[in-house]
């Protein structure tokens, strides 16, 4: 993987922000799922780090149609203390299969889109972005 064509590749950024940053999590999204894993006015964001004390960045760079999630824990316990490697873990974990079901819920909402409008099938298969 790496650059291509002067442009780095999604991969080659999860890889390098795992090397300085071993305790988050970092995964990529399809760009065209961005605003259902964040929320009207970012509400799903806010209410997944206060329930699971998680920090969820989407950056804003453009990886040929995908986008870097960044998964950080900041939680602490009710005394203020960190909590366990192993609870912040679970709760990254928990997080980003939260993130992914709302990815996939997206991409089949879009889909049954494309199937009701007969963008679905036929030669291209695909509706323009601009038209959903």
């Amino acid at each position: 993987m790496g650059v291509v064509g002067g442009v780095r590749s999604v991969e080659t950024v999860i890889e390098n922000r795992k090397a300085n940053n071993p305790n988050d999590i970092c995964f990529s999204i399809p760009k065209t799922s961005v605003g259902a894993v964040i929320g009207k006015g970012g509400q799903n964001l806010r209410d997944l780090q206060a329930e699971f004390g998680v920090r969820v960045f989407i950056e804003k760079e453009d990886y040929n149609g995908k986008r870097l999630v960044v998964l950080s824990f900041i939680g602490q316990g009710p005394d203020g203390n960190p909590l366990s490697p192993e609870i912040a873990e679970d709760s990254l974990r928990k997080v980003q299969m939260h993130v992914e079901n709302v990815v996939q819920d997206h991409m089949n909402q879009r889909q049954a889109q494309l199937d009701a409008s007969g963008y679905g099938s036929g030669e291209f298969g695909q509706m323009p972005d601009h038209q959903m």
